[in-house]
């Protein structure tokens, strides 16, 4: 029960904070989309990915430095579930917050002619598909 309950917050949460991003991020200062394309593409350099991942990692743990007080004072008021809902918040920060923090700062840490190159190719181009085109 305590793991649906964490999962689904987890998932409101994390989808808010995204969401709030990324609203009108199509070129915007902070394109979540653009980047998270930049890191499953093959031509940005593994050098800029592993460095967007490591600021994203160093985000995490000192967001968990920060958390540290409130996490100790919610484990001895509530023992067995601070532990439980302890851990899987920290489960989920750390899975998704170097790749929210890398997809974030990624277009600025990669070479500008690619980012803008991978920009371009994600653009729609106006073209109109008929849905019923194949029906006779």
């Amino acid at each position: 029960m305590i793991r649906h309950i964490a999962s689904f917050l987890g998932r409101r949460l994390l989808g808010r904070a995204v969401a709030s991003s990324v609203q009108g991020a199509s070129g915007g200062a902070l394109d979540f989309k653009l980047g998270l394309r930049l890191l499953r593409d093959g031509r940005v350099p593994f050098k800029s990915k592993i460095a967007g991942l490591g600021l994203g990692l160093g985000a995490v743990f000192i967001l968990e430095i920060l958390e540290l007080p409130l996490q100790t004072a919610l484990m001895l008021l509530l023992p067995f579930v601070g532990i439980a809902a302890d851990l899987a918040l920290d489960g989920v920060e750390l899975l998704a917050g170097p790749i929210i923090v890398a997809s974030l700062v990624l277009p600025y840490l990669a070479p500008r002619d690619i980012v803008e190159q991978i920009r371009a190719e994600g653009q729609p181009q106006g073209q109109v598909y008929e849905a019923n085109a194949n029906i006779k």
